[in-house]
């Protein structure tokens, strides 16, 4: 151990010297850390995933970790052999912890073998339960957990693994323990999001190589790949799909290959990995067709975040389009019954029998059917209405195939509006036959599993943070179900603005959206949209507030990306955005107005190309218009969320006589505008409410 002088943590940057010091770590203990690729270490630190502990200038160890849902997961916590014992294992985790105490805690999972339960202990982790790796030895497991306080309100959700399906050269990798690549899909840190899966074709392609008796063996002793089942007529058709796409060869080789794309797009995959070259030059051809990326071990490991957001949209089959929303009515029961029947879990008399019993008190229940134009329903909803506080979710079904996800985000996120419109403040699904792709849409809209319910809470207030700390309290009294919940919101509130903590105080207002906070320390901008991206990302419901109203059209997204030029770099996030939308004669008189507020998630500045790739799942741009943005220059996207649309668009003069009392300046809205909070929340006001009665800017 050496003589150590105060160690130091800090985010490890881009351009940092300390970079290659932490890189040279992870290659000294690769045989406890597992192979990470160099890119997946680049995309760590971009995103400010990697702490360094510096002892005088030098690296004394690193921990990288990612956000998963509401908790931290560590992934690498590695000191160097000068600093053992020293400390700098207890830094890096307490600085982590300290950074991110709005989440609701930290973990990791460490082979049991390494014989460290001990230390992790005295580092604040708990350990938790048991489970077999995906090492060649199947070691066991153990998940450690370190709480930050606050699980009562935000529990952690198990979200839905997205599904890889691994060609057969890449199983080959991992079964001859080849190509380190190939072998990082096995690192237990990604079992508990990526499943992998192989083709029935493998054995096919493997042919010569093993008998299939032993590949069947071995695939077993491998027991973290399983095996893809299909519909074989399916298959052929896509394969003939494929060969018209992709162009026939007379390889033998590349129809085995077509023959495992087919088997991964017929049942519904996000990603087939392969190394194989001709393949991925085409993913973006595939890509576009069936909704599945292809792509290399790497880049599945590097980009898994980014990657596990774009599953929810799988194919994309509703990409674009809007959906009605209409009252059920007796005669449509049967057919929806059998469409939204949660397999396995229920019987279509059972499902008959609750939507009927719905149907028969139309005064206490609202049964509702979400539908594509000129299409079968892919939604189901009922609300319950009889408590005036609250919005119950019964029965909640998503349709597969398609998109269930964008479909039960959509249906939650305008059950939220509606209970926020007449002030029910709490929101609770209470279906028992949750399908996985709707939990992760709960999870996304911050509803907790609570007292046997998906619950969240909907606050329509505009106050500063010591009214809505005693709202709070005021409704922990009249919600003693949900006491501790209010409680800690009513103190989180308190003290994310008292310690000017950004982050911490978004937090809360999307958990009780539409709250703002007028004292909460959340940047705040104007940004303009041209009047045809306003109609393509929100303006189709600026006509009508009530978004389940009847015929009432639904915009897909509960998240979108904007692109537009790089300069001014005026914005960051995360951060409030109030949408401008600019003069256009064709839009009559619905622009030069501010129509909409939403939160900026993320911002991203560099090639037109590269973002518009990263993000084309959630926009309605194509790659020419991101282009265009450009003209050759850096663009930037940003990721928007938490939409509200206004019901009473603020005018381009009040705008500008707004920001020129407040601010000593009126913009003419040419390009984005950061605002103070006192404007930010006055022109909310205005939009929300059309005029300033009853407003308190104190």
């Amino acid at each position: 151990m050496v003589a150590l002088s105060p160690i130091q943590v800090q985010f490890l940057t881009p351009g940092s010297q300390h970079v290659h010091a932490v890189r040279r770590l992870l290659l000294e203990h690769n045989r406890t850390l597992g192979f990470f690729p160099q890119g997946a270490l680049v995309e760590y630190v971009e995103r400010n995933h990697v702490l360094v502990a510096l002892d005088g200038g030098v690296c004394a160890g690193f921990l990288t970790f990612r956000p998963r849902g509401e908790a931290i997961h560590i992934v690498h916590l590695c000191v160097a052999e000068t600093h053992h014992r020293s400390g700098v294992a207890r830094k890096l985790t307490d600085t982590l912890s300290a950074e991110k105490k709005p989440y609701v805690g930290v973990g990791l999972r460490c082979r049991a073998d390494y014989g460290l339960d001990d230390f992790w202990r005295k580092l604040g982790f708990v350990p938790g339960k048991e489970a077999p790796g995906r090492g060649r030895d199947r070691a066991p497991l153990v998940f450690y957990w370190r709480d930050h306080g606050h699980r009562s309100l935000f529990d952690a959700v198990p979200s839905p693994r997205m599904t890889a399906v691994l060609d057969a050269n890449v199983v080959l990798d991992i079964l001859d323990n080849r190509e380190e690549e190939s072998q990082a899909l096995g690192a237990d840190w990604l079992a508990e999001d990526v499943e992998c899966v192989y083709s029935p074709h493998i054995f096919e392609d493997l042919k010569g190589k093993r008998s299939e008796a032993e590949l069947v063996a071995e695939l077993d002793r491998t027991d973290w790949l399983s095996p893809l089942r299909t519909n074989l007529t399916e298959v052929e058709n896509a394969v003939q799909s494929l060969r018209l796409l992709l162009g026939a060869r007379n390889e033998p080789s590349w129809e085995l290959d077509l023959r495992q794309v087919a088997s991964a797009i017929v049942a519904g995959c996000q990603f087939f990995v392969t190394r194989d070259q001709d393949l991925i030059d085409r993913s973006a051809e595939v890509c576009s067709h069936y909704g599945i990326s292809i792509l290399r071990p790497a880049e599945l490991i590097i980009h898994v975040d980014e990657l596990r957001d774009r599953a929810k949209y799988q194919s994309g089959r509703l990409s674009g389009t809007r959906l009605t929303c209409q009252r059920v009515g007796a005669g449509r029961v049967e057919g929806l019954a059998a469409r939204l029947l949660a397999p396995g879990r229920e019987t279509k008399r059972s499902l008959d029998r609750k939507l009927h019993s719905y149907l028969a008190s139309p005064g206490a229940h609202e049964v509702l059917a979400i539908s594509p134009p000129d299409d079968e329903a892919c939604g189901l909803v009922v609300l319950t209405l009889k408590n005036p506080d609250r919005l119950e979710v019964p029965l909640l079904r998503a349709s597969r195939p398609g998109d269930p996800y964008l479909v039960a985000a959509h249906m939650l996120a305008s059950a939220i509006e509606r209970a926020s419109r007449e002030g029910r403040f709490v929101v609770s699904v209470t279906d028992p036959h949750v399908q996985p792709e709707l939990l992760q849409a709960l999870a996304d809209l911050d509803f907790r599993f609570r007292n046997a319910a998906w619950s969240r809470f909907t606050l329509a207030s505009v106050g500063t943070s010591l009214r809505i700390h005693n709202e709070l309290l005021a409704a922990s009294q009249r919600y003693p179900e949900h006491r501790d919940a209010c409680e800690e919101l009513a103190d989180g509130v308190q003290l994310a603005c008292a310690a000017e903590r950004p982050t911490a105080a978004l937090r809360i207002e999307k958990t009780l959206w539409p709250l703002k906070v007028t004292n909460a320390p959340i940047p705040s901008y104007i940004v303009p949209i041209k009047a045809r991206w306003a109609a393509e990302l929100f303006e189709s419901g600026l006509a009508a507030h009530l978004l389940f109203g009847a015929e009432e059209r639904l915009m897909l997204r509960p998240q979108n990306v904007y692109y537009r030029g790089a300069r001014p770099r005026v914005i960051e996030g995360p951060g409030r955005v109030l949408w401008y939308v600019s003069g256009d004669r064709r839009y009559g008189g619905a622009t030069m107005s501010l129509r909409a507020c939403s939160y900026i998630d993320w911002v991203d500045i560099g090639d037109a190309d590269v973002w518009y790739d990263k993000y084309r799942h959630l926009g309605v741009y194509r790659r020419e218009d991101v282009r265009g943005l450009a003209d050759g220059r850096p663009v930037m996207a940003f990721t928007f969320s938490h939409t509200e649309l206004f019901a009473h668009p603020v005018p381009y003069r009040t705008a500008r006589a707004t920001l020129s009392e407040l601010q000593g300046s009126a913009s003419t809205f040419q390009g984005p505008l950061r605002v103070t909070p006192k404007s930010f929340v006055r022109l909310y006001w205005l939009g929300k409410f059309g005029s300033l009665e009853g407003f308190d800017d104190a």
